[in-house]
C-alpha cells in the first residue's frame, strides 16, 4: 500500500508549467461512481512545504524499511523536481519555508513538518549514493540540492525558536 501511494504520488507530481510549480503535488478530489473510485485534480494546491515534507518522510520510512534499490531510480526525475520544489519554499530572508511560491505564509506547523523532512533527507541521499544505478549525469545537481537541503537543516530549529517563539509569554506563534 505504501509503495502504491509513493508510485501515484511521483506519477502525479505536476510539471514545469504556467498554472503548477514544477515537483508540487495538487489537491485531488476523489468520489465513489457506482463501485469506481474516480479521481480529479482540482488543478491547485493549499499547500507546496508541508505536502512535499510529509512525502519525504514518507519516503525515507519505506527506504529504510524495503531497501527498494528500484524506486530512488525508477524516479530520478520526479524525486529531484520534489526536492528543488521544497527548497524553493525556503524565503530567503526568514529561512523559515513559505506555504507556496505565491502563498508566503510561514506556519509554525508547516516548519514542524519542514524541520521533520529536513532531518531525514540526508538517509535518501545516503541510501542513492549507494545505487550502482543512479544517472550520473544527474549528480552535480544532487549534490548541490544536498548541501542545501543540509544547511537548511542545520539552521531551521534555531530560526523557527528565533521568529516563533515568544519567550516572555512562553508559546509559539502560528505563523
Amino acid at each position: 500500500v505504501v509503495r502504491d501511494y509513493i508510485d501515484w504520488f511521483f506519477v502525479n507530481v505536476n510539471q514545469d508549467d504556467s498554472n503548477h510549480q514544477a515537483g508540487s503535488i495538487s489537491d485531488y478530489v476523489y468520489t465513489l461512481d457506482n463501485t469506481r473510485i474516480m479521481s480529479k485534480t482540482k488543478q491547485d494546491y493549499d499547500s507546496v512545504d508541508a505536502y512535499l515534507a510529509g512525502f519525504i518522510m514518507v519516503l525515507e520510512n519505506y527506504m529504510h524499511k524495503s531497501q527498494d534499490e528500484t524506486l530512488l531510480v525508477q524516479y530520478e526525475d520526479e524525486w529531484i523536481k520534489i526536492l528543488e520544489a521544497f527548497l524553493a519554499t525556503r524565503n530567503a530572508t526568514s529561512g523559515l519555508s513559505m506555504v507556496s511560491l505565491s502563498n508566503q505564509t510561514q506556519y509554525l506547523m508547516d516548519n514542524s513538518e519542514v524541520y521533520g523532512a529536513l532531518n531525514v533527507v540526508q538517509n535518501l541521499f545516503d541510501f542513492y549514493w549507494k545505487l550502482d544505478a543512479r544517472n550520473l549525469n544527474l549528480e552535480e545537481r544532487l549534490i548541490k540540492i544536498e548541501a542545501e537541503l543540509k544547511q537548511w537543516a542545520e539552521e531551521l530549529d534555531e530560526i523557527i525558536e528565533d521568529l516563533l517563539f515568544d519567550e516572555a509569554q512562553m508559546l509559539y506563534a502560528y505563523g
